[in-house]
């Protein structure tokens, strides 16, 4: 059986051979994407838990990070000390699956703090699952951070700096 972290290693290598292959010509990328396929990865259960594990303690670390406030039920995680005290502004919901948001926080978390924006963001991977599965609502599905922009120029800023 695969180790957890040789597992996470082997996904991001394919993910990472994927998108070269999707840049090249469509013969090049054939091939490539051919070879970039990988087997299914098994894991043990002990495995499987350890790797969940350290999904869940990497979250936990960027949410201690850039987004320290947590609402009463933990639920939420906020960037600011104090909610956001704007009467009109501009909102941006962010996307990711379970296993993508990691990723995606890490890449835009460092922006949404140089740009001053107000934003939160799921306090768990339970949070996640549950806002992905459909059970904090329908019109949740997939909202993992939500950026409260109070003013265009700013989110025009923010837009580019994301490349959203």
């Amino acid at each position: 059986m695969m180790q957890a972290s040789q597992a996470y290693n082997r996904m991001n290598l394919g993910v990472e051979k994927t998108a070269v292959a999707q840049r090249s010509s469509p013969a090049v990328a054939a091939v490539r994407l051919s070879v970039s396929l990988l087997k299914p990865v098994r894991l043990s259960r002990k495995s499987a838990r350890a790797f969940a594990g350290e999904f869940g303690r990497r979250w936990t670390s960027l949410c201690d990070a850039y987004a320290p406030r947590r609402d009463a039920d933990g639920f939420w995680r906020f960037s600011a000390a104090e909610p956001l005290a704007v009467g009109q502004g501009w909102k941006i919901h962010l996307s990711a699956t379970l296993l993508s948001a990691i990723q995606m926080f890490e890449r835009c978390a460092p922006t949404l703090v140089r740009s001053g924006c107000h934003f939160k963001v799921a306090g768990s991977m339970a949070a996640i699952e549950k806002l992905n599965s459909g059970m904090a609502g329908r019109s949740q599905i997939g909202k993992i951070v939500t950026v409260y922009c109070p003013d265009p120029a700013r989110l025009a800023r923010l837009r580019w700096s994301c490349r959203i």
